[in-house]
């Protein structure tokens, strides 16, 4: 290349400077195909073969229901095949609770069958049958204290409680208040569906009656309550409102209150630390 400056000629070789600009762009290149992993034949990303453990903190997770989530769920969902065959349509996976649209708005068709002058689904009682003989052999006498309940029963069962509330000095909102954390609203109980087990000891039920934390903190009453939640889910049970899943749930912690799902579903949802709500909402985002 040939320039002029000043009244006078001047000759660059260019040559040299395009050869060390080619050689600059070649390392270039190496280096970034360097820092790329070759993925061998046949081989699947890491990000395709695990799943992230999903989260058992209530406080962090959103509040879910069958058919209505208010939120996203803030958990890493295992992979479809992962979960046990069922869909939201079966019988054992109904779910009630106070969200709308989870409700009754008349009584289901089932065969009962009575424990201790309480109805349940004929369906779960061939395994809350085995539950009580496995807690006998253990040393356990287990009482069924609540069993199916209708929308009636239920409607007269959650005014006593609010006008209770309300004969102690609540106002008529707070009342109904504090009776939601331990009675759902008529047509969203779990007892209508006959698969709800209120389940205490004969001595619970004689010395202390109300239904009420003692269960699972004083003594000799809970060994048996202890013996339920380590066992519950070989029959078929779960605990139903675990003390930390109560932002999920909305009832308070009830340790008495067991809920049948069928075998393989309780022992996924109690492994992995679940409640029902996020186990169907795991249901739902599978597509069954």
């Amino acid at each position: 290349m040939r320039f002029r400056y000043k009244g006078k000629r001047y000759k660059i070789n260019l040559f040299p400077f395009l050869v060390l600009l080619l050689l600059l762009v070649v390392l270039i290149a190496l280096a970034a195909g360097g820092c790329r992993k070759a993925k061998a034949p046949g081989e699947t990303p890491a990000s395709q073969t695990e799943s992230d453990p999903v989260s058992s903190e209530a406080g962090n997770a959103p509040l879910m229901a069958a058919g209505t989530l208010l939120s996203e769920p803030v958990v890493s969902l295992p992979e479809p095949e992962a979960l046990p065959a069922g869909s939201l349509s079966d019988w054992n996976l109904i779910l009630l609770n106070p969200e709308e649209g989870n409700a009754l708005s008349t009584e289901l068709e089932m065969e009962r069958v009575q424990f201790d002058d309480q109805w349940v689904d004929s369906r779960a009682a061939d395994a809350y049958q085995a539950m009580c003989d496995g807690a006998a052999e253990a040393g356990f006498t287990l009482y069924l204290r609540s069993g199916y309940r209708s929308i009636a029963t239920q409607e007269a069962n959650y005014q006593k409680s609010v006008q209770r509330e309300m004969e102690a000095g609540a106002t008529e909102n707070e009342a109904i208040r504090r009776t939601n954390l331990y009675y759902t609203v008529p047509g969203h109980s779990e007892h209508h569906s006959g698969l709800a087990f209120d389940i205490i000891t004969p001595e619970y039920h004689q010395f202390v009656y109300d239904l009420d934390e003692r269960f699972a903190t004083e003594e000799p009453y809970s060994a048996a309550y202890q013996w339920l939640r380590d066992n519950c889910a070989r029959y078929g049970f779960i605990l139903r409102y675990p003390e930390d899943k109560s932002v999920l749930t909305r009832i308070s912690f009830e340790p008495w209150h067991y809920r049948y799902v069928g075998v393989e579903h309780a022992e996924y949802i109690t492994s992995h630390n679940l409640c029902l709500e996020e186990y169907i909402a795991m249901l739902k985002e599978a597509g069954r």
